[in-house]
C-alpha cells in the first residue's frame, strides 16, 4: 500500500534529520544549502545556519516534526519540532511591514506555532503564536510583501487558520485588514486585477500561486468564505479573470512573465555594464521570451490548486474547466528527472493531481502520482538522496526546498485527514458561510465594479452624467464580474455611435482621452523593456546625437479633444461646451492603469515631433519652425526656441516619456 510506504519514508527522513540537527541547549537548528552570495547566478552552492522562517528555515522543520509526532505518537519528534520553533522564535526579525509573508515572515512562525499548540495541546504554544503575531497587528496597510511567499496573500488564510485553532479574534481582524489592503494595492487593468510584485524585471504582472494573481485571488476568496463579503468574492474572481485573460491555449498553460536574463543583468554591477555594453554593440535586448511552467510557485501546478479551491467554495464551473486544464498539464509535465521539492518540484505537482483526484473523483490523476511516489521511495530505499530543489539539488532539511517538505507531503498521503496541506490553506469548511467575528469595515462589490469602470473610464462617465447620459445598466457589478470591462468599453463606443447627432460628435469627443488610455492599456505590452530603456539611458556626454533616433515611449500615446470638457466640468453648465480655439492635447502613460496629462502647446509641440521619430536635431528644427513661424526672422527668438526645444526633449529622455531607439552610445562604455 502506497500509505504505509510514504509513512516509512516520512519516518526514514525524521530520523536522517534528528542526526543532522544542531543543539544548543532547548534549541536545535540545521545547516540550509544557499547560492553563494558573491554571485548568486553563478550557480554554487555553499551552506549556512537556517534561519527562522517556514520557507527554508528551522519553522519548517519545526512543522514536519509536529506532524510526524501527530501521525506516530513519537515523543522524539515532538522533542524536535520545539527545540527548532525555539530557535525560531529566538532569532525572529522585528515586526515589520515586511514580516507578513507566510512563508518567508512571522506569519509563518506563528502558524506553526498554532499547530503545535494545536497538537500537543500545550498552551504555551499558543501565547508564544499570539505573542508573534501582537507585533504585526495594526501594519497591515504597509504590507510590502502581497504575494504568497512574502506578503498578504499568504498571511490571509494562515491568519484565518490560527484563529479556527486558537479562537485569536484579532488575527481574523488582521486577516480582513491584509484582505482589503489587497484590494487596495490591486492593479484593475482591462481583463482582471493584478499586483505590483516583481515588476522590475517581469514583462506583464505575475500569474501563478507563489508569487502572482492566483495566490492573492484564494486569499481573497477565503475572506469572502469567511466574511460573506461580496466585495471579496469580486476581487477574487477579477484576479481569476486576469489570469484567464492571458491563458495559452496552445500550451494549456499560463505565461510566467518573469525576465530571467534581464533580472541576471541588473542584479550585479558587471551586469548592468554587461547590458550597456551589448547595446552599445548592437546586441540584442533581453526582450521577454514566452515561457510556461508547471510548478506549484508558477505556473499550472498551482495555479490548478487554486480553482480546486475555487470550484470547492463556489462549484463555479469555469473555475472546474480551468481546474481539470490545469491538472492534466500538470500530469503531461511531470518530469521524472525534475527535483522532489514541494515548491518547484514533483512532489508538489503531486499535491495537484491527488487534490484534484479527491475533489473531482478521477482516479486516474492518482494513480499517477502514486507511480511516480512509489519509484522515487524505492530509490530512496535503494540508497538514493531525495532530489532537493536547491542549487546542484544537494541535499537540504527544510519544508520548501528539501526532506521535511517531501515527509510532510508522505505524512499527508498516508494521514490526509490528519496532516493539513502547507502548498494550499483551506481555512474555511466548504459548507461555512460568514463564520468570521470579525467586525470591520469591508469592501462592497458594487463599490468596487464602479470602481472598475471609474479606473478607465471615470471621466467619460462624468461628462455623460452632466450631460444626462446614464450607463447605470452597463455598470451593473454582475455584468462587469461575468463579462469584464472589455463589454463596457463596447457599450460605450456603440453608444456615441447610435446617438443622433449632433449628440454622437459630443459623445465621441468626450469619450476620446479614456479611449486612448484604453487602447494603451489593452495593447501588447512588455514592461520589462522600459526597465532596458532605463538602464540604457546614457548621460548627456555619451550621447553622439547625430546617430540616435529619439521616438516616443512604447507606454505613451498622444490624445486631441475638440473640446475643453475639463474646463466644463468644473462649470455648472448643461449644455455641451463650445469648440475650442484648438485641439485639447493629452499624454496618456501606461502605469497600471493609463494616466492622463494635459499638456500646454510647446509640449505638445514637442511629443508630436516624438510621436513621428528622428534625431535630436531633426526633431529641434522642426518645432523650432513652428515656434518662431508667427515673429518673422527673429534670430534671438529661434536660438531661445532650439534651446527650449532641447531642454523639453532632454527632460523627456530623463523622465522615460521619450526613449533612444538606436546606437545610443558615441563609445562603448567601460
Amino acid at each position: 500500500m502506497i500509505e504505509q510506504t510514504a509513512l516509512t519514508g516520512a519516518c526514514a527522513i525524521g530520523k536522517r534529520l534528528m542526526r543532522q540537527a544542531l543543539w544548543s541547549g532547548d534549541q536545535c537548528v540545521w545547516d540550509v544549502v544557499v547560492p553563494d552570495e558573491s554571485d548568486i547566478w553563478a550557480g554554487r552552492p555553499t551552506r549556512q545556519l537556517a534561519g527562522p522562517a517556514l520557507y527554508q528555515g528551522t519553522a519548517g522543520i519545526a512543522l514536519f516534526f509536529a506532524e510526524l509526532f501527530a501521525v506516530t505518537a513519537d515523543f522524539n519528534a515532538r522533542r524536535y519540532s520545539e527545540g527548532a520553533i525555539r530557535y525560531a522564535r529566538a532569532h525572529l526579525s522585528p515586526p515589520a511591514p515586511s514580516q507578513f509573508g507566510f512563508h518567508t515572515g512571522r506569519i509563518g512562525v506563528a502558524y506553526v506555532c498554532a499547530r503545535l499548540a494545536t497538537i500537543t495541546g500545550d498552551g504555551q504554544h499558543a501565547e508564544a503564536a499570539a505573542a508573534i503575531l501582537d507585533g504585526q497587528f495594526g501594519l497591515e496597510h504597509l504590507d510590502s510583501g502581497l504575494d504568497v511567499i512574502a506578503g498578504a496573500a499568504g498571511a490571509v488564510p494562515a491568519l484565518l487558520l490560527i484563529d479556527k485553532w486558537l479562537g485569536l479574534s484579532q488575527a481574523v481582524e488582521s486577516a480582513v485588514r491584509l484582505g482589503s489592503h489587497l484590494v487596495n494595492r490591486a492593479q484593475c487593468l482591462p481583463a482582471g486585477w493584478a499586483w505590483p510584485i516583481f515588476e522590475r524585471t517581469a514583462a506583464a504582472p505575475l500569474t501563478g500561486l507563489g508569487h502572482g494573481a492566483a495566490g492573492c485571488g484564494h486569499a481573497l476568496l477565503e475572506l469572502a468564505a469567511a466574511t460573506g463579503n461580496s466585495g471579496f468574492r469580486y476581487a477574487a474572481a477579477r484576479a481569476f479573470a486576469y489570469e484567464a485573460s492571458v491563458f495559452d491555449a496552445a500550451s494549456r498553460n499560463w505565461p510566467d512573465f518573469r525576465n530571467h536574463e534581464l533580472d541576471r543583468l541588473i542584479s550585479t554591477e558587471a551586469g548592468r555594464l554587461e547590458l550597456r555594453r551589448g547595446a552599445a554593440r548592437g546586441g540584442p535586448r533581453p526582450g521577454y521570451t514566452p515561457h510556461y511552467n508547471t510548478l506549484w510557485c508558477h505556473g499550472a501546478a498551482g495555479i490548478g490548486l487554486t480553482r480546486l479551491r475555487a470550484y470547492e467554495l463556489t462549484n463555479d464551473e469555469a473555475c472546474e474547466m480551468e481546474a481539470r486544464i490545469a491538472v492534466d498539464t500538470t500530469m503531461r509535465n511531470l518530469d521524472p528527472a525534475s527535483s522532489d521539492c514541494l515548491c518547484h518540484g514533483t512532489l508538489g505537482n503531486c499535491e495537484t493531481l491527488l487534490t484534484a483526484s479527491s475533489l473531482l473523483r478521477d482516479s486516474v490523476w492518482r494513480n499517477r502520482a502514486e507511480e511516480v511516489i512509489q519509484e522515487r521511495c524505492e530509490r530512496c530505499d535503494r540508497g538514493e538522496t531525495w532530489r532537493c530543489g536547491t542549487v546542484g539539488r544537494r541535499p537540504d532539511p527544510s519544508l520548501m526546498l528539501g526532506e521535511a517538505g517531501i515527509g510532510h507531503f508522505l505524512l499527508r498521503l498516508h494521514s490526509p485527514t490528519t496532516v493539513p496541506s502547507v502548498l494550499l490553506l483551506k481555512p474555511v469548511p466548504t459548507d461555512a458561510e460568514g463564520c468570521t467575528r470579525a467586525m470591520l469595515p469591508l469592501p462592497d462589490s458594487d463599490d468596487l465594479a464602479r470602481r472598475d469602470v471609474n479606473t478607465h473610464f471615470g471621466r467619460t462617465l462624468r461628462i455623460f452624467d452632466r450631460l444626462k447620459i446614464s450607463m447605470s445598466a452597463q455598470c451593473d457589478p454582475g455584468l462587469i464580474a461575468s463579462h469584464g470591462l472589455h463589454a463596457f468599453a463596447a457599450s460605450l463606443t456603440a453608444l456615441t455611435s447610435t446617438s443622433p447627432e449632433p449628440l454622437n460628435g459630443y459623445l465621441a469627443d468626450a469619450l476620446v482621452a479614456d479611449a486612448a488610455a484604453w487602447e494603451l492599456n489593452t495593447s501588447p505590452f512588455d514592461a520589462s523593456e522600459e526597465v532596458i530603456d532605463e538602464m540604457l539611458r546614457p548621460a548627456g556626454n555619451e550621447v553622439d546625437w547625430d546617430r540616435v533616433l529619439l521616438v516616443l515611449s512604447r507606454s505613451a500615446r498622444l490624445a486631441r479633444s475638440s473640446y475643453d470638457w475639463d474646463e466644463w466640468l468644473e462649470g455648472d453648465g448643461r449644455v455641451p461646451p463650445a469648440l475650442a480655439e484648438r485641439p485639447i492635447a493629452y499624454l496618456l502613460t501606461r502605469s497600471r492603469p493609463a494616466s492622463r496629462l494635459r499638456l500646454s502647446p510647446f509640449t505638445e509641440l514637442v511629443l508630436s515631433g516624438l510621436a513621428i521619430g528622428g534625431s535630436m536635431t531633426e526633431l529641434t528644427r522642426r518645432a523650432s519652425r513652428a515656434v518662431v513661424s508667427g515673429t518673422g526672422p527673429d534670430p534671438e527668438a529661434s536660438i531661445a526656441a532650439w534651446a527650449a526645444i532641447q531642454a523639453q526633449l532632454r527632460a523627456c529622455i530623463e523622465s522615460g516619456i521619450a526613449r533612444i531607439e538606436v546606437a545610443p552610445f558615441s563609445q562603448s562604455p567601460k
